[in-house]
């Protein structure tokens, strides 16, 4: 069995890519019932459904130009405004209006556009093209922040 070092941004990273995917795995779990059910919001069915399926299909779809974006401006600048992005658009879902809705969806869903592969490239970046640690540290990443997302979504589910 081999022991590897990995840096300390290796931690660091999962924790803030953990914290993000619960924050979003969250979001993404009530989204539906909450766009049907909210008096503000008020989608028929067949719309929230619709609605639901558009962001869910926008959240994985929208990261390959998050990485095209990355390369014109900056890993780093890119992942910050990313999770600035997402942070705001969060705080903004707060806001029970349909207008503060949309323009909460849009920030999260360009945030989390940023953000999502910019921090898997970060971990790739903190070792050295020859470091047998490399792979290991991507594994253990994605270990790492999918611990608690599962049982979070579960717990949000079951609300």
């Amino acid at each position: 069995m081999m022991k590897y070092n990995h840096p300390s941004a290796l931690w660091w990273l999962s924790l803030v890519y953990s914290l993000y995917a619960v924050s979003y795995g969250v979001l993404f779990a009530n989204l539906l019932l909450y766009s049907n059910q909210s008096s503000s919001i008020g989608f028929m069915e067949n719309h929230a459904f619709q609605f639901f399926a558009a962001f869910g299909t926008l959240t994985f779809v929208l990261p390959l130009l998050g990485g095209y974006i990355c390369d014109k401006f900056g890993l780093l600048r890119v992942a910050k405004l990313g999770l600035f992005l997402s942070v705001v658009g969060f705080i903004i879902l707060a806001l029970d209006t349909r207008t503060f809705f949309f323009l909460g969806i849009a920030m999260c869903l360009t945030g989390n556009a940023m953000a999502m592969p910019l921090i898997w490239s970060m971990v790739g970046m903190i070792y050295k093209k020859t470091d047998s640690a490399r792979d290991a540290g991507a594994t253990l990443f994605y270990l790492l922040f999918n611990v608690g997302f599962p049982g979070t979504v579960m717990f949000a589910c079951s609300i």
